[in-house]
């Protein structure tokens, strides 16, 4: 069964102050902001989860115009995916009951089961294991005889079409990796199923602050005792790859980052991929428990390209959070990786992108693109040094195999 997904409609309106700060972005991530002072009060969550809470609007289903988008280069409104004629067969499946995905090639089970072999493959100088080698068909997408062995500049990479749930090209893609702040999509998959107003609002606490000092970790710029909505929290998350914003939003959804890691571990059995992909944390911070494959990495995309409001915000290039307490003109964000792939040749469009970085994972990156021909395909690469490495890697697989 095929169903469109619904519209989300995001206000493209700029909010008109020229002093909005602006995070900057390096190739490990972005680094603070200014901040100026003012006073407001809501929802507050600590180490606990949500503390309490002054004010609650009615429930949203449409992404409320508390945050500005860019869609300069891509119609960015709503879920990328489903502004073209070919709407419904994004990601070639369909929401059914936000639980079930039914694909055009196969149904993914948590019934799935990936029989565990270990293989040794040499890529790029060093020897990679392939503990999770399937003797069958993986959860998914589906090896062929057609399947190519690319020539790419990562030592785990994967193309799929995403219509037809065949693998174009892949390198090692069943081999275990670690995600970095790829697993963002996953968190904003899981988030994005358990909201149900995106105007409330959250307080940045002190400890949140802390712990992404603490551990180096990539951030929104929100300064502690600020207070944020719902909806700028998932662009924070993705934009910037936050940890301020994941933390946040984790704890106002399941009280603890602890309970939320558990909603993604269940998630990925949900989809078939739980003996190949296993989440520790909800931002990427590198644990060797944490891990997964380019194979269930892409899968991951393609449910969350489904999803009106997470691919909504994976497609955004630009966008602009509502005035706080703590930064009266917003912070401005940026998908760089979007960006920079469209200053490249590919053939076709990339329409939603998520990237990361931790020196065990290298710089990696999965994306989603639509060719010439308007047939889907997502993208990952991993283990590549350099940010603009993962772009031409990208671009180079769409553009080497994309139709």
């Amino acid at each position: 069964m095929i169903a469109s997904l619904m519209t989300v409609n995001i206000s493209s309106l700029a909010l008109a102050d020229t002093t909005t700060p602006v995070v900057e972005i390096s190739d490990y991530g972005p680094v603070g902001a200014s901040t100026t002072t003012d006073s407001s009060s809501t929802a507050v969550v600590s180490g606990e989860g949500l503390v309490s809470e002054t004010s609650a609007s009615d429930v949203s289903t449409v992404v409320s115009a508390t945050g500005t988008t860019d869609s300069s280069t891509v119609a960015e409104t709503s879920s990328a995916a489903t502004t073209e004629t070919s709407a419904a067969e994004t990601a070639a499946a369909s929401v059914q009951d936000t639980t079930t995905v039914e694909t055009t090639a196969e149904t993914v089970t948590e019934t799935t089961s990936v029989e565990t072999t270990a293989a040794t493959t040499t890529a790029a100088g060093n020897t990679t294991t392939n503990y999770f080698q399937s003797s069958g068909s993986a959860a998914g997408f589906l090896k062929t005889s057609l399947t190519a062995s690319p020539e790419v500049n990562a030592n785990f990479a994967i193309l799929v079409d995403s219509d037809s749930n065949l693998v174009v090209a892949e390198k090692n893609c069943e081999a275990k990796m670690y995600p970095a702040s790829m697993t963002k999509v996953m968190t904003l998959l899981v988030a994005c199923e358990h909201i149900t107003n995106l105007t409330d609002k959250v307080e940045i606490t002190s400890d949140i602050v802390d712990y992404v000092n603490d551990n180096g970790a990539s951030n929104c710029g929100f300064k502690s005792g600020e207070v944020v909505t719902v909806q700028d929290l998932l662009y924070g998350l993705i934009l910037p790859s936050g940890a301020d914003a994941a933390l946040a939003l984790v704890r106002y959804i399941a009280g603890s980052e602890e309970q939320f890691v558990n909603l993604m571990n269940q998630k990925a059995q949900e989809l078939g991929i739980s003996s190949t992909t296993h989440y520790t944390n909800t931002t990427g911070l590198y644990n060797d428990n944490h891990y997964t494959t380019a194979k269930d990495m892409a899968l991951v995309m393609k449910y969350a390209a489904a999803d009106p409001y997470a691919s909504a915000v994976l497609s955004t290039r630009s966008y602009t959070t509502q005035p706080t307490n703590k930064h009266s003109s917003g912070l401005s964000f940026s998908n760089l990786f979007l960006k920079r792939i469209d200053t490249q040749s590919t053939g076709g469009t990339a329409l939603m992108a998520k990237t990361g970085y931790v020196s065990k994972a290298g710089n990696c990156a999965v994306s989603y693109f639509t060719g010439a021909s308007g047939k889907h395909y997502i993208c990952v690469t991993g283990k590549t040094s350099g940010a603009w490495n993962v772009v031409y890697a990208h671009a180079d697989l769409y553009k080497s195999y994309g139709k």
